[in-house]
């Protein structure tokens, strides 16, 4: 017996998280939740009008986690929406829309 065929296979719940993962590019529930509400999320000056206490109470009220379903911190969502910033500036300069229905990416909330 190939030492492959020992291996215990992952249920279907924990195949469809793991497909999720790679769907996403492995970005984090809260990372997409970002992407998603962005546009809303900016003021016509384009400045945030929240602190990251009051995001995180928010975004936890309403099941949003960091990557591996860890609770938000005011740290990691400041720092992931920076990523969401620099990765909208990105998708604009090349014309990229996502493929991926927010229900698809788990952030239909």
């Amino acid at each position: 017996m190939d030492e492959d065929d020992k291996r215990t296979p992952l249920s279907p719940e924990a195949s469809q998280r793991i497909l999720k993962v790679f769907e996403r590019g492995g970005s984090s529930p809260c990372f997409w939740w970002f992407y998603d509400h962005y546009d809303t999320m900016r003021t016509a000056d384009g400045k945030l009008r929240m602190t990251w206490r009051e995001c995180c109470a928010s975004l936890t009220a309403i099941g949003v986690t960091a990557m591996d379903g860890r609770p938000l911190t005011p740290e990691t969502a400041r720092k992931t929406w920076r990523k969401v910033v620099e990765r909208k500036r990105q998708d604009a300069a090349r014309g990229y829309q996502s493929p991926f229905s927010e229900a698809e990416r788990g952030t239909a909330h």
